[in-house]
């Protein structure tokens, strides 16, 4: 539940920063350093990236229109990191999708 609100909040954030123009490529580091978390915070940092990860296409939209062409590019980045960054985690943490014992 957290996860998935901090990831709406972010994901509208990005989609700001792209119609403005102000979206920079070294925020892509920021989406490595929540994958790294999410090892720690598996669910809560997946629901996270969950949110990113459906922003940002509309986000790159709104930065190849309105903003510029390295707004757009920055949100397709972020967007793929945050896809292959739920992979990965799902991957190494596949016992943190179960919900408690059997």
């Amino acid at each position: 539940m957290i996860g998935s609100i901090i990831g709406l909040i972010v994901g509208v954030g990005i989609c700001v920063q792209a119609f403005s123009g102000e979206l920079q490529v070294w925020s892509l580091g920021a989406v490595v350093i929540a994958v790294l978390i999410g090892f720690l915070f598996p669910v809560t940092i997946g629901t996270f990236l969950t949110g990113v990860a459906i922003a940002s296409p509309v986000a790159a939209i709104l930065g190849f229109v309105f903003g510029n062409v390295s707004s757009g590019l920055a949100a397709l980045g972020i967007g793929i990191l945050a896809f292959g960054g739920q992979f990965i985690i799902g991957l190494v943490r596949r016992d943190s999708s179960e919900l408690g014992p059997y």
